[in-house]
């Protein structure tokens, strides 16, 4: 994956491309950095054009909104435990509207968001979609507008414990109200430095109320490990390649599973059996390389992980066994945005696509060889796709 010519965000909106090269990384190593497990810290920036914020790769943010609040009308209608998903992609749709008008100067230069773990979900027992039910995940978000340019910085936090959480509006004077986090949004004006701190001290309020509580010392609501999986993914090319070119997802699998042993192996963590670990230190040095034997690696990896019936849960889907789900979608994912759960199916019958917009504006979900009620009994203009 060597890039051979940079492109300004201004030139692809201008031709409406995208590079391909960027997106596929970022899609990659945040994938990465979801499965790992360890804290996330995810940043990236986003330009200001016409009325609407671009990512580096040229990609209008607010269709991709548009987008999660669709899909996520289709997984209320096949999934009914997951309606939820509808209430917070509207929340994260207001959020996009406050950035624009940050944007804009119509609001201040800061904003606090809370994306906390879903209360539907507490209970679960076992992972739901790309929710990790034992991590309990919230996502932190720190959007700030400084110098043209919209940053947005994101922290995963575990255990989404309310008194923790709680603690970071009172950090700024605020008591939030009960219920769910997400939509109560924090704005403030601050300097730049204090925008670029901001997420570090706040993270240090969340750890710092879990300390209070239970003892001990916490890092984004973890004990015993301070490495970010965002910027150890990043460092991993050699599997960032071997993910762009897997065919199968068997092949991907493997990718992953090899992955999360390189961060065990580097972070000290020992949660996988001895015999994996007596494996691995008895194979060469150079298998251990990029490029070299890697194909051994992965194949080891893969073949413990299926073993131990290991699951991998990050933005979009969760991976069991030897199942492995497709790239997240874009940086929004990574930054907490967007529905965990599982896309809806791109699955077609003898009338079209499962999902479309009538001509005349009538519901765009239908069922499999079913005509909507609405299509069937109202007249609709010629050529709309799944109306009779």
């Amino acid at each position: 994956m060597v890039r051979t010519a940079e492109k300004s965000v201004e030139s692809l909106v201008n031709t409406h491309e995208f590079d391909t090269y960027l997106r596929d990384y970022n899609d990659t190593t945040t994938l990465f950095a979801e499965v790992l497990n360890g804290a996330m810290r995810t940043p990236f920036e986003y330009s200001y054009h016409s009325g609407e914020l671009y990512a580096s790769d040229g990609d209008a943010m607010g269709p991709i909104f548009q987008k999660s609040l669709d899909q996520a009308e289709e997984i209320a209608m096949r999934t009914p435990k997951l309606a939820f998903e509808q209430r917070r992609r509207r929340h994260e749709q207001a959020e996009y509207r406050d950035m624009l008008a940050m944007a804009k100067g119509e609001l201040p230069n800061t904003m606090i968001v809370v994306s906390d773990f879903p209360s539907e979900l507490q209970n679960a027992r076992e992972d739901v979609g790309g929710y990790n039910v034992t991590r309990q995940q919230t996502m932190l978000r720190v959007i700030y507008w400084q110098d043209g340019t919209m940053h947005m910085v994101s922290q995963t936090l575990d255990g989404s414990n309310r008194t923790a959480l709680e603690a970071l509006y009172e950090y700024h004077g605020r008591v939030p109200a009960a219920g769910e986090l997400l939509g109560q949004r924090t704005h403030m004006q601050l300097s730049g430095d204090e925008q670029t701190y901001l997420i570090d001290r706040l993270t240090g309020v969340y750890d710092r109320s879990l300390t209070k509580q239970y003892g001990g010392t916490w890092y984004a609501g973890r004990k015993d490990t301070r490495r970010n999986t965002y910027e150890f993914a990043c460092k991993q090319q050699d599997l960032i390649d071997a993910y762009a070119m897997a065919h199968t997802d068997n092949e991907r699998f493997n990718v992953i599973a090899a992955l999360e042993a390189r961060y065990e192996r580097a972070t000290g963590f020992v949660e996988r059996t001895e015999t994996t670990y007596r494996q691995v230190s008895e194979l060469p040095v150079a298998a251990l390389l990029p490029h070299i034997h890697l194909s051994a690696e992965l194949h080891l990896m893969g073949t413990q992980a299926r073993a131990e019936g290991k699951v991998y849960s990050s933005c979009g889907s969760t991976l069991r066994s030897s199942e492995a789900g497709p790239s997240a979608e874009s940086q929004l994912n990574a930054l907490g945005y967007g529905n965990k759960s599982e896309e809806p199916s791109n699955e077609e019958d003898e009338f079209g696509p499962l999902t479309f917009k009538c001509t005349e504006g009538h519901t765009n979900h239908r069922k499999k060889n079913e005509l909507l009620t609405e299509c069937q009994t109202k007249p609709c203009k010629e050529g709309s796709v799944g109306c009779g």
